[in-house]
């Protein structure tokens, strides 16, 4: 039976896609989100920030 599931899902181990890509994302939302505060609120920065939380 787990045969079958794994083998209808395009991503086999969803570990990586559950754990550490929202984990990246928001560290470097955070990272991103003070390097703003600090080179005074660049358009892109905010934008790029919001987009990756």
């Amino acid at each position: 039976m787990l045969e079958l599931i794994k083998s209808y899902t395009s991503l086999p181990n969803l570990h990586p896609a559950v754990i550490h890509y929202p984990v990246a994302f928001l560290t470097m939302a955070v990272l991103i989100d003070i390097s703003s505060v600090i080179f005074g609120r660049v358009a892109w920065l905010d934008r790029t920030a919001v987009w990756l939380i």
